[in-house]
């Protein structure tokens, strides 16, 4: 193999994500990126991440969620029912901490 095609290779088969990393109170999260995040929103749905209280792994996948789902309704309006608007609340209150 040349390094032409091995360098080919490397990029079809490596993908590196595209996120951030956030770090507070002596814990750090890693969140990806959607597609077409600005980093704004990215810098916003990881700051509201990083505030919720995660201890295990379905603490992170719900905290996930829920920032996607507070992004899309603080940043572009968009409106859910009462359920998930119970929680938006509960947990904003955590974003200004």
């Amino acid at each position: 193999m040349n390094n032409n095609s091995y360098i080919k290779n490397m990029n079809n088969t490596s993908k590196v994500k595209d996120g951030i990393i956030i770090s507070r109170n002596g814990m750090s999260i890693f969140i990806e990126r959607e597609n077409d995040e600005s980093n704004s929103s990215l810098w916003r749905r990881g700051w509201f991440m990083i505030k919720q209280k995660q201890i295990t792994t379905d603490d992170y996948e719900k905290s996930l969620i829920g920032s996607r789902i507070w992004s899309k309704y603080s940043q572009l309006g968009c409106k859910y029912n009462s359920y998930w608007m119970n929680i938006i609340n509960r947990a904003s209150k955590n974003y200004f901490i």
